[in-house]
C-alpha cells in the first residue's frame, strides 16, 4: 500500500511535468495579485510624499538657522543688519529645497510697516528682519491667513520660532 502512494505520488508529478500540460496561475490568481500591489502602492506613495516634504522643510529650517547666524554675525560687526541677503555669506542655503531663493527683508531703522510679513492677527512677525522660505508652491503672501502662505518656512518672533506658517 505505500508503494501505491508513492507510485500516485510520482504519477501525479510525472503528469505535471508533461509538456503537453501548462502550469501557471490562473487569470483570477492575477488579478488578486495586481490588487494587492495597487493596494500596497496607494498606502506607500503619500507615506513616502509626506516623508520628503517633512525632510525639505526640516531641510529649510535648518537654512533659514544658518542664515540667521549669518544675519547675526554681520550685524555684530557692521552694528546694522544687511540691506540684501547678498551682504552674507550663505553657503549651501542660496535657495531653498523647492529651487527658490530664500526672502529677507530688512525691517529694524525701517520707516513704516510696509511689506513687514504679519500673522493671521495682522501683528507683524518679527521687529529686526523677516526671513522666510515661500515653502512647497513657491508662492506667498504679506499676511500667514491666504492659505497659499500656509506652506511658508518662517522665522518669527524675532527668531524665537523657525517653521512652517500653518503650524505658528
Amino acid at each position: 500500500m505505500t508503494y501505491k502512494i508513492l507510485s500516485v505520488g510520482r504519477q501525479h508529478c510525472a503528469a505535471r511535468a508533461n509538456p503537453g500540460h501548462h502550469q501557471g496561475f490562473t487569470l483570477l490568481e492575477l488579478l488578486i495579485a495586481m490588487a494587492i500591489v495597487a493596494i500596497l502602492t496607494t498606502i506607500a506613495v503619500p507615506s513616502y510624499t509626506t516623508h520628503l516634504d517633512n525632510q525639505k522643510i526640516t531641510q529649510a529650517k535648518t537654512c533659514l538657522r544658518q542664515i540667521e547666524l549669518a544675519i547675526e554675525r554681520y550685524f555684530t560687526v557692521h552694528m546694522d543688519y544687511p540691506a540684501t541677503l547678498a551682504e552674507v555669506p550663505l553657503g549651501e542655503c542660496k535657495q531653498d529645497p523647492w529651487g527658490n531663493a530664500y526672502r529677507y527683508l530688512k525691517i529694524l531703522g525701517k520707516k513704516g510697516k510696509g511689506g513687514n510679513r504679519k500673522d493671521r492677527s495682522e501683528n507683524p512677525l518679527n521687529t529686526d528682519y523677516d526671513l522666510y522660505s515661500m515653502g512647497k508652491d513657491g508662492k506667498t503672501n504679506q499676511s500667514l491667513r491666504p492659505k497659499v502662505s500656509h506652506d511658508d518656512i518662517i522665522r518669527a518672533k524675532s527668531g524665537g520660532y523657525i517653521g512652517l506658517a500653518a503650524d505658528y
